[in-house]
């Protein structure tokens, strides 16, 4: 097995598509817009992924689970793993379709769960929230990666009260972190950022609906380097168990 992950935040715009792959094993971490389906399903074809072995869906706004119907239909996934609500949504129902016309097995994760994947770690943390119809990105289900020395959180769509509920009794310092909610919420973010004391963070944001400079200027203080779809395009990142490096920006910016 090639001994280097690659994690990759696809280029979706405002909303999250994030590709792990480490030789022919790859896991994807929501899967962007119906709109921006084509641009990942290119993106995962032109790196080489045959089939999904799991496909996990932080919470079921459009931007995170629009394009899951064409990614299962083209690609597949062995299983889903996803948190334990149910929304009233088209977006929802037609997930839940596409998997039941495929077969597919869906996990709700309702508790800490802890996963490897190809000899990395994947942690799905759930919200501690009960879903009432307004506060579903503090009802995301937050992700960490631990490959070696080198860590990832993915910290989907979460606002304060859901930062808050993170944080509560957890010391852990990420290598990257992936920004909540686009970098267009400043609250909570000063508390994230001295928990997790990030040194690159990923922001997807869009030309349109760009990071907050106000959070720009958080994570420049906290000395992290910052990468935004935005500007570089889809932003990759190639790690070995002790090492990282940003290896691909599709604009110049």
């Amino acid at each position: 097995m090639n001994d280097w992950l690659k994690i990759t935040a696809i280029d979706v715009g405002k909303g999250d598509c994030i590709l792990l792959q480490r030789g022919d094993h790859a896991v994807l971490i929501d899967t962007g817009y119906e709109d921006t389906a084509g641009k990942v399903l290119g993106e995962l074809g032109a790196a080489g992924v045959k089939k999904l072995e799991a496909l996990i869906l932080t919470h079921f706004h459009k931007d995170h689970i629009g394009g899951v119907s064409a990614v299962l239909k083209s690609f597949g996934a062995c299983r889903i793993y996803m948190p334990d609500f149910v929304k009233d949504s088209e977006h929802f129902y037609t997930l839940v379709r596409t998997a039941e016309d495929l077969n597919t097995e869906i996990i709700r994760v309702v508790s800490d769960r802890r996963t490897d994947f190809f000899g990395a770690q994947i942690r799905m943390f759930p919200s501690p929230f009960v879903y009432d119809g307004t506060n579903e990105n503090d009802c995301s289900m937050v992700c960490a990666l631990s490959f070696g020395r080198v860590s990832f959180l993915f910290a989907a769509d979460l606002q304060k009260d859901g930062i808050a509920a993170f944080l509560k009794d957890r010391e852990e310092h990420f290598d990257v972190l992936k920004v909540p909610h686009h970098g267009n919420k400043k609250e909570g973010m000063a508390e994230l950022l001295a928990a997790v004391k990030p040194s690159v963070a990923v922001i997807t944001d869009s030309a349109a609906k760009p990071a907050d400079d106000s959070v720009l200027e958080m994570l420049r203080a906290c000395g992290a380097a910052v990468f935004r779809t935005s500007v570089q395009g889809s932003i990759a990142i190639e790690c070995g168990t002790d090492s990282m490096v940003v290896i691909r920006k599709d604009r110049n910016g």
